[in-house]
């Protein structure tokens, strides 16, 4: 068997013909590193698949699918195949913007260990290859100073996603240390991903454009549909339940020391307390969904006997406390059933209505 090569490149094509071409070129043109292209398709309608297997080259693997499982299984294949000690995440409709992309993130990871996963700065294009007249406020969000791990956990908790994954090169140890993609969300399993890493490993940004990122609208994952606005709320939801899940205490008190009122976490019971809390700070981005997941903590905590005499003596949290906040806000929003309507005729008790709860749009 050939020796492994240093960099796995891996692309999940899924209904791009149009682009995929492009995106292929842009990985075969890199220079001074070996590398290996692994391409799974999921599935495609379109000529996807046609369009990748008249492109002929030796460090070429493709794999086509007949059935369509997704994009997060697809990459998690991808990523298990993978030899290389780097991997690179390339979408079938972006491209790379440079021939040295992949050395240059070598080089980087190879300069410090302690750096799991580095990227670089997008330019958002359109269909047709063309940068938008005004600057797209998605560009901004990837345009970040270098931080802490603490310092990225803080950002991703009040703010949410600033990594471009298609930028990316991550070392293969760090996905087998925190996991796969998980392939139940599909707005948000890369925003899960860089959450998971954080806890482990530094991430570097550089500023150099690295990637052409491809956004169409209505076309994208990331489109702002009502179903892809709607599934996002309650991806994120479910996600940021578990943000601050398995955090040391370093990480907890680099990336939110000022916010916390016991900052020397005293006993586990403060740890769980100051979590929490942070969950309901009104300046978290998504502060409706989050302060419901605090009060849910906080309604747990509360039945705890090892935390319900902390939460009193050294925060002034009660039964009483509680319920005051449980009537601030919520996520959710009153309806009204007919709770009878649908009801066999012979079980059908008078009509009366009462409020539902429904996910607040």
């Amino acid at each position: 068997m050939a020796s492994a090569p240093q960099i796995s490149v891996i692309m999940a094509s899924y209904n791009h013909a149009r682009f995929v071409r492009e995106a292929m070129s842009s990985v075969l043109m890199q220079r001074d590193v070996s590398f290996e292209f692994l391409i799974e398709d999921d599935g495609s309608k379109d000529e996807s698949v046609r369009t990748i297997a008249k492109i002929k080259d030796a460090r070429v693997n493709f794999v086509p699918r007949s059935v369509n499982l997704g994009a997060c299984t697809t990459l998690n294949n991808l990523i298990a195949r993978a030899r290389g000690e780097f991997i690179a995440v390339i979408n079938s409709d972006d491209a790379w913007s440079c021939d040295d992309k992949l050395s240059n993130q070598v080089d980087i990871l190879r300069a410090d260990s302690s750096v799991g996963a580095c990227f670089g700065q997008p330019r958002i294009v359109d269909a047709h290859g063309a940068s938008p007249v005004t600057t797209d406020p998605r560009q901004q969000v990837y345009r970040q100073a270098n931080r802490s791990r603490g310092g990225w956990m803080r950002q991703l908790f009040f703010v949410g996603n600033c990594f471009c994954h298609p930028s990316g090169m991550i070392r293969k140890a760090c996905y087998e240390k925190v996991g796969a993609y998980d392939n139940r969300l599909r707005q948000v399993p890369d925003f899960d991903m860089w959450a998971r890493l954080v806890k482990y490993f530094d991430i570097h940004v550089s500023e150099r454009e690295l990637v052409q990122f491809r956004q169409r609208p209505g076309e994208n994952t990331d489109s702002a549909t009502p179903e892809n606005s709607t599934r996002l709320a309650n991806e994120y939801f479910l996600v940021g339940a578990s943000l601050l899940e398995g955090i040391d205490e370093k990480l907890l008190k680099d990336g939110f020391g000022d916010l916390l009122y016991f900052p020397d976490l005293p006993t586990p019971a403060h740890r769980d307390i100051e979590q929490a809390l942070l969950y309901l700070n009104p300046t978290v981005a998504t502060a409706r969904l989050f302060r419901t997941i605090g009060l849910q903590r906080m309604f747990s905590m509360l039945a705890s006997p090892q935390h319900r005499g902390v939460l009193q003596v050294d925060y002034g949290w009660d039964d009483l406390r509680f319920q005051r906040e449980m009537s601030v806000h919520t996520p959710f929003q009153y309806g009204q059933l007919n709770v009878g309507a649908a009801l066999p005729a012979a079980r059908v008790p008078a009509k009366r209505s009462f409020p539902i709860l429904r996910y607040f749009k």
